[in-house]
């Protein structure tokens, strides 16, 4: 699960906006491809957006850190993701060599995204992910990164959802299988509103609960959860 992070783009797309001139639109469709084909989701789309995106720039030399001479070499840095949502910064050191520009750009949309080097306090090349401290060569995403995506960002479904009630009560008791569920924090109840065709949030429960009871006034049509 991405770690050092303060808020993740859940269940949305953030839009990449480039103005640099050290990355070409096919540079950064190619980083964005990588991410979407390797997460099976366009989690990334290229374009511009006011109210949550990345804007890609280029720094003068030394612009993501100390000048030369440097104790490691810097060619990109992005920022993660922080509330209220708005622009996040994605710069480019104007010294970044072309042939690594798809490489880093992947990289620094990873900690876009929320996550931070692989394993987080990582010095050296990690052939396992993309989001290895130091460069090892990569375009695409590794069984690492596609496992830490689907642990911070993927929501597991319940099963085996079942219902009852008394008769002539007011009150439902679910109960579900929460077993193959890996990362909850809490469990959403959701009602069908038999008057509106709405569903309506239910209740909020805590994790690692395998049931609930719900007070009604009249008998729910339909309920679901999500974690």
């Amino acid at each position: 699960m991405p770690e050092s992070v303060n808020y993740w783009v859940v269940g949305g797309t953030l839009a990449v906006c480039n103005s640099s001139t050290n990355v070409s639109t096919d540079q950064l469709n190619s980083a964005i491809s990588s991410w979407n084909s390797g997460v099976g989701g366009a989690i990334l789309v290229s374009g511009c957006t006011p109210t949550w995106g990345v804007n890609i720039t280029t720094v003068t030399d030394g612009g993501c850190g100390p000048p030369p001479p440097y104790l490691v070499t810097i060619w990109a840095c992005a920022d993660y993701p922080t509330e209220p949502m708005g622009q996040l910064r994605l710069r480019v050191e104007s010294d970044i060599p072309s042939n690594r520009v798809v490489e880093i750009m992947i990289h620094e949309l990873g900690h876009n995204l929320g996550f931070c080097h692989y394993p987080c306090n990582g010095t050296t090349c990690n052939p396992d992910s993309v989001m290895t401290a130091a460069p090892c060569g990569l375009e695409q995403l590794q069984q690492a990164d596609k496992d830490n995506y689907q642990h911070g960002y993927h929501v597991d479904p319940v099963s085996f959802l079942t219902a009852s009630s008394p008769p002539g009560g007011n009150q439902v008791s679910l109960t579900w299988d929460a077993s193959s569920i890996h990362n909850e924090n809490s469990f959403l109840i959701e009602r069908l509103d038999q008057c509106t065709g709405e569903w309506v949030t239910a209740a909020w429960v805590g994790q690692n609960l395998t049931g609930w009871p719900l007070s009604t006034t009249r008998t729910p049509t339909s309920s679901r959860i999500a974690c």
